[in-house]
């Protein structure tokens, strides 16, 4: 993603954490205003972008209009999970676990990839903070998306566990792995997962042998 949408999505965030220790209300109506004008836009610029690069002859220049439209759409796609992750409502584990799942399920459809999803959880209602919420979303669409960009798998699984004192989120594919000592990210991006995995308490491991796979572990106290 390009960095002024990073740069973007990372000041909304901070914004609206601050707003919503001062005023929850308000900060959640801002969000879903946000959501419904900025939104609209995105999914305008995603629209016309696209429709224009089916009309351009020359291939740069389509090329170009085509990850103007993808960028639209995953800023978008992006704004979405951060106003659910900052309260609507539904906080609870139980919740996260719907989302989720729907995501995963959306976005491996449109890859062709078939989704295997288990929980078993011992608190469905177990209410869960707002950076748990937001760093488990963006956890797992980052796992996934670099799942369908680079390990060529045809089948994840998602197994989420919990017990009294820790939440086990587990991402696995079958594609063409990696080796997770030889600097290799293609698949995994380990760098920027280890570095998701930190901001809420968690710890990561990777298990991968190049043609084997990847199986991302993550493990959060609570």
């Amino acid at each position: 993603m390009p960095k002024i949408a990073v740069n973007f999505l990372g000041r909304l965030c901070h914004g609206l954490s601050r707003g919503r220790t001062q005023c929850p209300s308000c900060s959640i109506r801002i969000a879903h205003d946000l959501h419904d004008d900025q939104g609209s836009g995105l999914a305008s610029i995603r629209l016309e972008s696209a429709m224009a690069g089916m009309g351009v002859a020359e291939k740069s220049a389509r090329d170009t209009l085509m990850r103007v439209s993808e960028i639209a759409r995953n800023v978008g796609d992006d704004l979405r999970r951060i106003i659910w992750a900052m309260g609507s409502g539904q906080e609870s584990l139980g919740d996260l676990l719907a989302y989720v799942r729907s995501h995963a399920a959306e976005l491996l459809d449109r890859a062709e990839i078939d989704l295997r999803f288990e929980a078993d959880v011992k608190d469905p209602e177990r209410h869960l903070g707002m950076d748990q919420r937001k760093h488990l979303v963006l956890f797992t669409k980052e796992a996934l998306h670099n799942v369908v960009k680079h390990a060529d798998a045809r089948h994840v699984e998602i197994r989420i566990h919990s017990t009294d004192t820790q939440l086990h989120w587990s991402i696995a594919n079958d594609g063409r792995g990696i080796d997770p000592d030889g600097g290799d990210l293609g698949g995994t991006g380990n760098a920027s997962m280890a570095k998701r995995a930190k901001e809420p308490g968690a710890s990561l491991k990777v298990i991968s042998k190049p043609g084997k796979g990847t199986r991302l572990e993550l493990v959060m106290p609570w």
